[in-house]
């Protein structure tokens, strides 16, 4: 997980939550964040579209931290 992807994923989630940046940490579970399944597909639809990938559904249950969020989209851009 590099920092700027890091950066750009806590922007996203701070600004969709409504809380500070700075207090959402790597290994943050989404749902302790209180992220619903609904939060989760619109989330997974603006990371796409910020990263310039497309998140296939068999992997949505993996991105469940914020960690495995930005791992998952530098595996995305790799690829």
């Amino acid at each position: 997980m590099t920092p700027d992807t890091y950066a750009r994923v806590q922007r996203i989630l701070a600004k969709r939550l409504a809380i500070p940046a700075e207090s959402i940490a790597a290994d943050a579970k989404l749902q302790d964040l209180g992220v619903d399944s609904l939060a989760a597909l619109e989330l997974v639809f603006e990371l796409e579209e910020e990263f310039k990938v497309s998140v296939p559904d068999e992997r949505l249950p993996e991105l469940g931290t914020v960690r495995a969020i930005c791992d998952g989209i530098e595996a995305l851009q790799s690829a």
